[in-house]
């Protein structure tokens, strides 16, 4: 066999076949014990081996894996002692690496060994993620490609779905927790550091003089358990399953706490949700509240079915400001 294969035993490698060419990336250690990187390609018909060049001479890369695809091949590597991921590509046409992502956008953390393979004009990549929190779960990324290089702007994160429900099982289980919420006759632990990071009224709350600040219980007086227990959940995990009633009392709660994301998703349900049922409510819940979208929803309810709603008994319930408005809205009609 002309050419001279890989010196030494590989730590690890990744390989793919691209024509009748196989290309071997991998890590060695060399005779003076120094880690060394190895990037080589095999001629199937001819059986040559040819050493390729390095986009660097770097020894910290930990794991790697790699696909081919319309001629570029892709290396994904693991960098030693760090929790991200760099990719990078080998144009194989011009024998040269065209691409590099270990700039200012960091790959997933994944904590050690993960797979790599394309589909749909994408890089598929599965591995084992490392959270100092929940210790670590099986995440799934993609690379979007480009014609010929990785698009750092299109890397999603798929698996948003199961970190929520690692978030929500943390918030249940409450490890570390450092303080109880007394709602109705249940006890709901938390954690102040994230309650902190999550609202600037539980911020300012343990950060002041109050009583709540030097307690370890804090009774919910304003709400259900039920309600408290999903508003704990959406601060925990960004997720939330809303209802009509559950809206409504979870966008006072996130207007009093201070958490503008979770009002917006309650304002933005309820304005879906306008009834005849519950437009005066939400009418004058909205203006408590300031919730100006889901104000003038209502407020076009109402000008919409004025024939109708007028002569209802409740609708006198309706404050002045609003009915002016309706007014201006059914003439300007």
């Amino acid at each position: 066999m002309a050419g001279k294969p890989p010196k030494g035993g590989l730590a690890f490698h990744s390989s793919v076949l691209h024509g009748n060419e196989i290309y071997v990336f991998g890590k060695r250690d060399s005779e003076n014990q120094v880690a060394s990187q190895v990037f080589s390609s095999l001629n199937l018909e001819r059986h040559i081996w040819k050493k390729l060049p390095l986009e660097t001479q770097a020894s910290d890369c930990e794991f790697a894996a790699m696909q081919e695809h319309k001629g570029q091949i892709y290396v994904v590597e693991k960098l030693s002692g760090q929790a991200k991921l760099i990719a990078k590509s080998f144009d194989i046409i011009q024998g040269k690496w065209s691409h590099n992502l270990q700039s200012k956008d960091e790959g997933p953390p994944i904590k050690s060994y993960f797979s790599l393979n394309v589909y749909d004009n994408q890089l598929v990549l599965f591995g084992e993620l490392i959270s100092l929190v929940f210790g670590s779960s099986n995440e799934l990324w993609l690379f979007r490609l480009g014609d010929s290089e990785i698009s750092k702007s299109a890397l999603k994160k798929q698996s948003k779905d199961g970190m929520a429900q690692h978030l929500k099982a943390f918030l249940r289980e409450a490890p570390y927790s450092d303080v109880t919420f007394e709602v109705e006759s249940e006890q709901i632990p938390a954690h102040k550091w994230w309650l902190c990071k999550r609202s600037k009224y539980f911020a300012n709350m343990f950060s002041s003089g109050m009583i709540e600040a030097k307690s370890s219980k804090i009774a919910v007086t304003d709400m259900s358990a039920a309600t408290f227990r999903a508003f704990l959940e959406y601060l925990y995990s960004d997720d939330i399953e809303l209802d009509v009633n559950m809206a409504q009392g979870l966008l006072t709660q996130a207007d009093k706490y201070s958490v503008s994301e979770l009002k917006g998703l309650c304002e933005q349900f309820l304005i879906g949700n306008i009834s005849a049922g519950n437009y005066v409510h939400l009418a004058n819940l909205s203006e408590l509240l300031e919730a100006n979208k889901l104000r003038d929803a209502v407020r076009d309810y109402i000008a919409k079915n004025i024939k109708v709603l007028k002569i209802r008994k409740d609708f006198e319930e309706i404050s002045m400001d609003m009915l002016r408005d309706v007014v201006i809205k059914v003439t300007v009609r």
